[in-house]
């Protein structure tokens, strides 16, 4: 490599940020690459692990091609061989200043500027292997996830068939058997044919069709109907069995939309009608509804394990050595071993709780302490990697929990509500899970998610009195120098601040304060420089050049309009 060369490499390798960084000009580009990675850092860790996979045959590949990386680092570690013998020969230089004509500041000026270089190709070269060797730069950050479902308890099957054909239809029971004489014959039928007789009838509409014309149900019945949801191992009587029981506790004409289904019988011309569509007088009189105990009673089945607000669960990446050692949490190898998949049921489950929840304000489903209760359970199951599958639907569940608080209960529930998911966990990757992937769909949603991220920044530098505010975040991220700053923290930092941000009236009155906050963004780039050996760094530029874009094209707007009233 000749020297011009070598001046070419040096100067592309210790360039000036403004010279790569992102300028109005480039906006475009930068927006689609931020967006499209602007996600939970732990799932685009996961992703891109999976695209390697796909790529590469299952391999893990790291980025670009191994060829051309160890190209780069021959090139880099003869360039910094070269450096280093230029410092040497300073050195003996400046020991030889006398003969020199040269005068000692020139020399020291030199030595000074020849190891600053040599410390960038250093960082460099660290960085590069570290490329070289697979290793990304999301790898070093915390993973979230905690392990609530274990070995499944036993399963509640409910009444006997026996008793729930007596109180569905007490008096005419022959009702349901008059189109078959094989039917007729039930009577002497074992339990289980009449158990395939009672699942026939509930798949085709009969039961429902037989229960529209009853002005009430037995809590025995909607008991039966309620454990045929959350344990049949059948997939067409589960969700017969929601579809019916959720139409009559108030889910209507929604129903099969909250199911995920067109059942025949739902449409058909016999049984179509909802419950809900007859007079208010004639509406079913129900002799039971499933509250929080039940759940919890089922979710106990499926293996779930009760924790204390902020108590310590297994964590997805701790691991013991040796067979059956314990983990923080009581939880062995031995039994991770026997760990069973949650049942698909669950997502049944949660679909009820959302009907539920929906019809709280019509029928009275839930107290608003057993409504409080059922968003913390749902909250820290989300955490257990085990129903990511169902994590739509589980969203949904807890919207319609949240909106199903009048007013006056939300008073006292929402501070109370922000209190407890803001610690629920015991690590705070896992706090900031739930606040990043906490569902917005209404005013009050957002407002939560909002105050849930603002009590975790604070707990995250450790203040306890901080103005709710543009200013009050800024006042946070001010004593912060960024160049020393553990990039992991402060990457969650950053998101965290803009989920509480981002969504904020505040931030057009107060045009000094977002002004502030951009120029936060600014020494944000300042102190990350764009090749940095701290796991994080590159995360924390692109997280940093997305918001910096999107909240300076807000102050331009709040600009626009006081420079005209000024002029």
């Amino acid at each position: 490599m000749g020297r011009a060369g070598k001046a070419k490499a040096e100067d592309d390798l210790t360039g000036s940020p403004a010279k790569r960084g992102v300028g109005r000009s480039g906006r475009g580009a930068v927006r689609t690459l931020a967006l499209k990675d602007f996600e939970p850092l732990e799932d685009k860790a996961t992703n891109k692990t999976a695209m390697s996979g796909a790529k590469g045959g299952g391999r893990k590949t790291s980025t670009g091609s191994n060829a051309d990386t160890s190209k780069a680092l021959s090139a880099l570690e003869r360039l910094l061989n070269d450096r280093k013998k230029k410092a040497a020969a300073a050195q003996v230089e400046k020991a030889e200043v006398e003969s020199s004509d040269e005068s000692d500041l020139e020399i020291e000026q030199k030595t000074e500027k020849d190891n600053a270089i040599v410390e960038k190709l250093e960082e460099v070269a660290s960085y590069m292997k570290r490329m070289k060797g697979g290793e990304d730069d999301t790898a070093a950050l915390p993973k979230w996830g905690e392990t609530h479902f274990n070995r499944q308890g036993p399963i509640q099957h409910g009444h006997r068939l026996e008793e729930v054909l007596d109180t569905v239809a007490p008096d005419d029971a022959d009702i349901w058997f008059e189109t078959s004489a094989v039917l007729k014959e039930m009577e002497e039928s074992s339990t289980e044919a009449k158990q395939e007789v009672v699942k026939a009838l509930l798949t085709g509409g009969g039961l429902r069709a037989h229960l529209f014309n009853k002005l009430s149900v037995d809590s025995k019945a909607l008991r039966w109907l309620f454990n045929l949801v959350c344990y049949s191992p059948e997939d067409m009587v589960e969700r017969a069995a929601f579809c019916l029981l959720a139409d009559i506790i108030g889910g209507g004409s929604k129903v099969a939309a909250l199911a995920g289904v067109s059942d025949a019988y739902l449409t058909s011309s016999t049984c179509g009608a909802s419950f809900l569509d007859r007079p208010r007088e004639t509406r079913l009189d129900l002799g039971w509804v499933p509250n929080l105990s039940d759940f919890r009673e089922v979710f106990n089945a499926y293996g779930y394990v009760e924790k204390a607000v902020g108590e310590a669960s297994a964590d997805i990446s701790d691991d013991s050595d040796a067979e059956g050692e314990a983990g923080p949490s009581g939880v062995t190898q031995a039994d991770e071993q026997h760990r069973e998949r949650i049942p698909s049921n669950v997502c049944s489950l949660l679909r009820l709780i959302t009907v539920l929840a929906t019809a709280r304000s019509t029928i009275g489903t839930f107290s608003a302490k057993d409504t409080e209760g059922l968003v913390v359970l749902l909250a820290r199951a989300s955490l257990d990697h085990q129903l990511v599958f169902a994590t739509e639907t589980l969203q949904a569940a807890i919207q319609a929990l949240t909106d199903s608080f009048t007013d006056s209960e939300w008073k006292a529930v929402g501070p109370r509500l922000t209190k407890t998911l803001s610690r629920l966990s015991g690590r705070y990757i896992n706090n900031v899970r739930i606040v990043v992937s906490w569902p917005c769909a209404s005013a009050r949603s957002l407002d939560l998610q909002r105050a849930l991220a603002f009590a975790l920044l604070v707990d995250m530098f450790k203040k306890t009195r901080v103005e709710k505010s543009v200013r009050g975040v800024v006042s946070l991220f001010k004593p912060v120098n960024f160049k020393d700053a553990d990039c992991v923290i402060l990457m969650t930092q950053l998101r965290l601040a803009d989920v509480y941000l981002r969504h904020l009236p505040a931030l057009a009155d107060d045009l000094d304060a977002a002004q502030s906050w951009v120029q936060v963004l600014r020494s944000v780039l300042s102190g990350v420089k764009h090749i940095d050996p701290r796991p994080g760094a590159g995360d924390v530029r692109q997280l940093a050049s997305f918001a910096l874009i999107k909240y300076d094209d807000e102050v331009d707007k709040l600009e626009d309009p006081r420079d005209q009233q000024l002029a």
